[in-house]
This record gives structure tokens, sequence and C-alpha cells, in this order.
């Protein structure tokens, strides 16, 4: 709870019960004010990193979480923008990502304007903007280039293809 100076409770900041806001030492917290919740990040000594002021977090790395701004305007948050910050709250992208995928293999694909990118855990691009891509297993990822997918390594060059309909996982 947060009591004010009058002694009235202005807000609530609890630990997001969910399991997969865990992870790397790393926490999320939520902020309740007027039935409006805000996210932020703390870590296992108790100390709030990054204070709740985001409409969603997901903690990706150590060092790499993604954000959903609510300062973004309406429009945007209709299309889901996302960004990268580190675990200080210090910005590396911002919020202009439609889609933010789960850690793999060390590296997070990120999606802008349909076309995917890869973010290692410290938020350095590793991968420049491909075509539509999906996030690695076994060392690739598949790629849509033209209206056809292939596959790229981890250092962004095409393994197979891209000559193929309908692609799985390596």
């Amino acid at each position: 709870l947060i009591i004010d100076k009058k002694g009235k409770v202005s807000a609530y900041l609890e630990v997001e019960p969910v399991a997969q806001s865990c992870a790397h030492g790393l926490f999320i917290i939520k902020e309740v004010r007027n039935e409006t919740s805000s996210f932020g990040l703390g870590d296992s000594k108790g100390i709030v990193r990054i204070q709740p002021a985001y409409y969603d977090l997901r903690i990706l790395g150590p060092k790499l979480i993604a954000y959903y701004d609510q300062s973004v305007d309406t429009l945007a948050r209709r299309q889901k923008r996302w960004g990268l910050m580190n675990d200080k709250g210090e910005i590396i992208v911002p919020a202009t990502l439609e889609d933010v995928g789960p850690l793999s293999e060390g590296v997070v694909a990120v999606t802008r304007r349909g076309e995917t990118s890869y973010f290692d855990l410290h938020g350095k691009l590793v991968i420049p903007t491909q075509a539509r891509g999906l996030t690695f297993q076994n060392g690739r990822a598949p790629v849509r280039f033209e209206g056809k997918w292939g596959y790229l390594d981890r250092q962004g060059k095409p393994v197979l293809g891209p000559n193929y309909e309908n692609v799985t996982a390596w």
C-alpha cells in the first residue's frame, strides 16, 4: 500500500502473481491507482528498478525488457506498439514495434512494419531487418522473402531458400 500524508491509501503496489513475471532475479510489479494498473520492475533485493509507468512489461533476459508504453497515443495502443529497454529503464528501441517475440537461443525477434529484426540479450541489434521472420530454433529461423519461406542462420545469412510455400522449425 502507498499511503499519502493524510493517511489515505493512494495506491496499491503488489507483486504480479504470474509465474512468467519473475525471471533473472527480476520481477514485474503492479501499481493500481484509481482502478488503472501500471507496471514496473523490481529485483530480488526488493529494489524498484523501473517505476510503474508502463501498460505492460515482459522480462526477456537479465538486461532486456520489452515495454508497452501507456503514454503512446490511442492509435498506437490499438496497434500494439512495443519497445525495448534495459533493466535500468533506459530505452534501447522506442515503442515503435508491432510485436516482440520470446527469447530464443539468446536472441529476440521484433517486428516493425511487417519485417523482423533480431536483438541479443543486451539489446544489441544482431541481425538487421529482414522480411517476415520467426524465432530461432536449432540455430535457424524461418524467414519469408518475396512470398516464399527459407531459413537464416545466427549471422543473418540465408541457409536454405527462399523456395518454399511453408516451413516448420528447423
